[in-house]
């Protein structure tokens, strides 16, 4: 346990968390404001939520096939993410770069995409 706290301080993660995590969860508002079937984007460092609707207007949660099909398509791109139910959680480690999260971004953009045209 000394040698992870120690790690995590040596490495600045926290604050790498803050940082990679404001970049992200404001990114990932700027996918949901594109997309209408993401609502409730909310996070604090890179715990980052968000629900899946098939329309956010009728807050009408998506069915579990969907969401299935959803976290595949991320997986198939290299994103995991707790994503087999409707209200999906992003957890990735403390070491993700600002690359990586635009990257995730891309990602998560066209998997919504595909989904929304499903």
């Amino acid at each position: 346990a000394l040698v992870t706290i120690q790690t995590i301080l040596a490495e600045h993660l926290v604050e790498n968390s803050a940082t990679v995590g404001r970049l992200f969860l404001d990114g990932l508002r700027d996918v949901a404001a594109r997309h209408h079937t993401i609502a409730n984007v909310r996070g604090r460092g890179l715990l980052v939520g968000f629900d899946l609707f098939t329309d956010r207007e009728k807050a009408q949660f998506q069915p579990k096939e969907a969401c299935v099909r959803f976290f595949k398509d991320c997986l198939a791109e290299g994103i995991i993410l707790m994503a087999y139910t409707p209200r999906v959680r992003v957890h990735p480690p403390l070491i993700l770069t600002a690359g990586e999260a635009r990257h995730a971004l891309t990602v998560l953009d066209g998997a919504l995409t595909r989904l929304e045209t499903c």
